[in-house]
């Protein structure tokens, strides 16, 4: 009996803290790739409702964003120059 609860001990203890770590295993060297993510502006077009400019990875991309909505709306090449729109 004594056995089985040192057993149930250090199988808990071994749960937690692996929970504590995240849940991980082994940690990763490399940064979350949330640290690649600028954001190069923001136009709120209503209270609950805006356009985002972002760069991930060397892309744009402009997301429309609502209460429980983000829909990509176009994506482009980060170093490209923006065109004038013609008349």
């Amino acid at each position: 009996m004594d056995l089985w609860l040192l057993v149930l001990l250090v199988v808990c203890g071994l749960y937690g803290a692996w929970r504590k770590w995240g849940g991980q295993l082994v940690r990763s060297a490399r940064a979350p790739a949330v640290a690649e993510l600028q954001t190069r502006g923001v136009k709120r077009l209503t209270p609950k409702h805006s356009v985002h400019v972002v760069v991930w990875h060397g892309r744009e991309y402009l997301l429309g964003c609502s209460e429980h909505e983000v829909t990509l709306i176009a994506t482009a090449d980060a170093e490209a120059a923006p065109q004038e729109p013609t008349p």
